[in-house]
């Protein structure tokens, strides 16, 4: 008889517990809903986008020709991180190649020219391959090896110049949301913008690519500049948006670009 006793005892238990399960079960989605209607929250949070590393060079040329520029990650890789590569042309000169020593595929994202002067690139690399710290270099081949613009400390033209940066938090497919870019000329202090783009996805992150040649910048309002010509901010609303950059002195031409990348989820609140 104990032994039925324990046995009936067991079957009330487990009785209860899948009453409650299934209780819970119908209880849950309601009270998921119905924070979702009161806070008009998404389902979804968004992970922390993080700056990795970053890091930038000009290209100078005397002689005409291809021009290499190599950057290397100082800093371990992470797999799945996002690499950014923004690269500034003097004109006549144009990019031939963009590549790294790892294998990681890079796409344009956008670009713009400002007449006569100079263009600017941005391409980016998703759901990128691990690699230990200084084993990654990124190599930039211009050809055209000519410019307009002589430093006396270098004793040659300023071709190009390229910046990187590498981000965690972004999602390793089709991270890109929206992207814009543009042109102009302004004095010492003025303001270079690309233009506004509107954003389709809550949580992105910003990337704005600054290049004016010979002439410095600042981040623009709510950016944070990272290295060379990139800066960042991140957005937790859908709307319209533009990366701007304070010209500095003497003023002169610029071209200013926008991508805007999807951050990635940390998981559901009703989970």
């Amino acid at each position: 008889m104990g032994y039925q006793q324990k046995s009936q005892t067991k079957a009330w238990h487990s009785t209860t517990s899948r009453a409650f399960a299934a209780h819970r079960i119908r209880f849950l989605p309601q009270v998921c809903i119905g924070l979702v209607l009161a806070l008009g929250a998404i389902s979804q949070a968004s992970a922390q986008v993080t700056f990795v590393q970053g890091a930038s060079k000009d290209a100078y040329s005397g002689s005409g020709g291809s021009v290499l520029v190599t950057l290397t990650w100082s800093s371990a890789q992470q797999a799945g991180d996002l690499n950014v590569i923004s690269i500034g042309v003097v004109t006549p000169n144009t990019i031939t190649s963009v590549t790294d020593s790892i294998g990681n595929s890079y796409l344009q994202a956008v670009s713009a020219t400002k007449s006569l002067s100079g263009s600017q690139t941005l391409y980016y690399a998703a759901n990128i391959q691990a690699a230990a710290a200084g084993a990654n270099t990124v190599t930039v081949t211009f050809n055209g090896g000519t410019g307009g613009n002589v430093k006396a400390n270098v004793g040659s033209q300023l071709v190009g110049g390229v910046s990187m940066a590498e981000y965690s938090g972004i999602v390793t497919t089709n991270p890109l949301d929206v992207a814009t870019g543009a042109g102009g000329t302004s004095s010492s202090g003025g303001t270079a913008s690309s233009g506004q783009a509107s954003t389709t996805n809550a949580n992105d992150l910003l990337i704005g690519g600054y290049w004016a040649g010979s002439t410095g910048g600042t981040a623009g309002t709510g950016y944070t500049m990272r290295t060379g010509g990139i800066e960042d901010r991140t957005v937790t609303a859908t709307g319209s948006y533009s990366a701007t950059a304070t010209v500095a002195s003497p003023g002169g031409w610029w071209v200013v670009l926008l991508a805007a990348f999807r951050a990635a989820s940390s998981g559901s609140v009703c989970d």
